[in-house]
C-alpha cells in the first residue's frame, strides 16, 4: 500500500477520532512525502530511526512560525499516538510489529535524540545580533534595542510589565525592580543602558533621529520618530504596548530573519539564573525529572519568574532549547 492508501484506510477506520484530526493537520502534509522521497522509503516501511527523523520534521513544521530553533515536545504525544494508530490500521490488514511499541519512542528518549541535532541558544547569539545592529543602526540605536532585549532577559515577562513599570519601582542601589508578586534584578548592562537612555533627549541612528519620550510617568524610555514624539501623551495603554512590540519586530526580528522573540529572552534569563543559583547539573536534573522531586528549588524559580505550578511542564520543555548538547544525558 502507498502512504496515501495507508492514510485513507486509517481515516476510514477511525472516522472522527482525535488522531484523525492530528494526522490531517500535522502529518498528512507535503513535507511527509518530501521526507519519504529524501530517504527513499514510504511511511509504513520506515525503521525506528527514520520515524524519529519524520517526527523531527513534523515538530519543526509545527513550530516554524514561532521559532525555527525551538524544539517543543508539547505536540509529541499527539503525533506519536496518531502514528501509532496509523500503523495499527495497517497491521489490521497486513500483520507486522508496530514500531511505536518500542521503548525508543518514549517522550524522554525522543527528546534527547532530537535535541542532539539542535544548536543550543545562548547569550552568544544575542550578543552577535547586538554587534550586527551596531553596524546597521549605529551605536546609540543599537544600545536602545539592546536595553529592550535585556529587560526581558532580566525578568520582565511581557510588554505590559514594561509599559506599566514606574520609576519608583526601581531601586538604583540594588538594581532591582519591584513588580506585582515578585522582584527582579536587572543585569548590570541593562541597568546602565536604562539609566543612560533616561538621561538623554534623543538618540542618533544610521537611519533616523529618535526622540526619547515617556508615557504616563513610566520608567521605560520610548524611542520615537519626530512625527510621534508629541502624540505619545495621548496614547492608550494598548497603543503603547503595540508601539513597543512594533519596534521589537521591525528592528530586531524581521530584518535579521531571527526568532529571538521576547519570550525566548525571558526564558533564557530564567535558565541562566537557575544555572547560576543551582549549578548546571542540578538545573538539568530539574528540567529532565519530575518537578515534585525538587519542590524547594522549583518554588524559588516560580517566585522569581512569576510563573505558576500549572505551567511547569510546558515551561521545562521551553528550557530545553538552552541545554548544552554534551549535558543532555545528565539526569
Amino acid at each position: 500500500m502507498t502512504t496515501r492508501e495507508v492514510l485513507d484506510n486509517f481515516y476510514q477506520q477511525y472516522g472522527t477520532a482525535t488522531a484523525v484530526t492530528i494526522a490531517k493537520t500535522m502529518i498528512d502534509k507535503p513535507f511527509l512525502y518530501e521526507y519519504e522521497k529524501e530517504i527513499d522509503t514510504q511511511l509504513i516501511d520506515m525503521d525506528e530511526d527514520q520515524l524519529i527523523g519524520l517526527i523531527d520534521v513534523i515538530l519543526h513544521h509545527r513550530q516554524k512560525k514561532q521559532d525555527d530553533e525551538y524544539l517543543s515536545m508539547l505536540s509529541y504525544n499527539n503525533v506519536r499516538n496518531a502514528l501509532y494508530l496509523i500503523f495499527e490500521s495497517y497491521i489490521a490488514v497486513y500483520p507486522m510489529r508496530n514500531p511505536f511499541r518500542s521503548a525508543k519512542f518514549t517522550k524522554e528518549n525522543v527528546r534527547k535524540i532530537l535535541l542532539a541535532k539542535k544548536k543550543p541558544f545562548t547569550m552568544n547569539e544575542v550578543n552577535g545580533l547586538i554587534s550586527t545592529m551596531r553596524f546597521e543602526y549605529g551605536d546609540e540605536h543599537a544600545e536602545y534595542l539592546e536595553m529592550l532585549m535585556l529587560m526581558f532577559y532580566s525578568g520582565f515577562k511581557d510588554y505590559m510589565e514594561i509599559v506599566n513599570c514606574k520609576p519608583e519601582q526601581l531601586n538604583p542601589k540594588t538594581k532591582t525592580v519591584a513588580l506585582i508578586g515578585r522582584t527582579i534584578t536587572l543585569t548590570d548592562r541593562c541597568f546602565y543602558l536604562l539609566q543612560k537612555m533616561n538621561s538623554i533627549h534623543y538618540i542618533h541612528g544610521n537611519r533616523y533621529l529618535f526622540y526619547i519620550g515617556h508615557w504616563n510617568g513610566g520608567l521605560f524610555p520610548y524611542a520615537l520618530k519626530e512625527s510621534f514624539k508629541d502624540r505619545i501623551v495621548d496614547y492608550k495603554e494598548k497603543q503603547i504596548r503595540t508601539l513597543l512590540n512594533q519596534q521589537y519586530t521591525y528592528y530586531i526580528l524581521k530584518p535579521h530573519n531571527l526568532k529571538i522573540d521576547h519570550r525566548k529572552l525571558y526564558y533564557l534569563g530564567i535558565y541562566d539564573r537557575m544555572v547560576a543559583r543551582f549549578g548546571l547539573t542540578l538545573t538539568l536534573n530539574m528540567i529532565y525529572n519530575k518537578a515534585d522531586q525538587y519542590p524547594d528549588q522549583w518554588n524559588l524559580v516560580l517566585i522569581d519568574s512569576g510563573l505558576t505550578s500549572k505551567t511547569i511542564s510546558s515551561f521545562k520543555d521551553s528550557l530545553l532549547t538552552f541545554v548544552p548538547h554534551n549535558m543532555q544525558e545528565v539526569n
